[in-house]
């Protein structure tokens, strides 16, 4: 049970970190397009959507704890 409580922390937490970074993704990609004649601006949003690029890994390594996890408990 315990193991269970922890998996579906891990999901909530990933689900509300992984929604705003999908969107502040979204912006960087667009100011890139945007202001591509920028080069300092153009650098700044693919530094930003590198960042977004780690947080989002580390948000799926949150989301297959958390489904194994579950699929753990299930199988108890």
């Amino acid at each position: 049970e315990r193991l269970a409580s922890i998996g579906r922390l891990a999901a909530g937490v990933a689900h509300e970190i992984g929604n705003p970074i999908t969107g502040i993704a979204c912006l960087a990609q667009n100011l890139r397009e945007e202001r591509e004649e920028d080069g300092e601006l153009k650098e700044i949003s693919s530094q930003i959507l590198e960042q977004t690029k780690r947080v989002s890994r580390i948000v799926q390594s949150l989301m297959s704890f958390a489904h194994a996890g579950a699929h753990q408990h299930s199988d108890e």
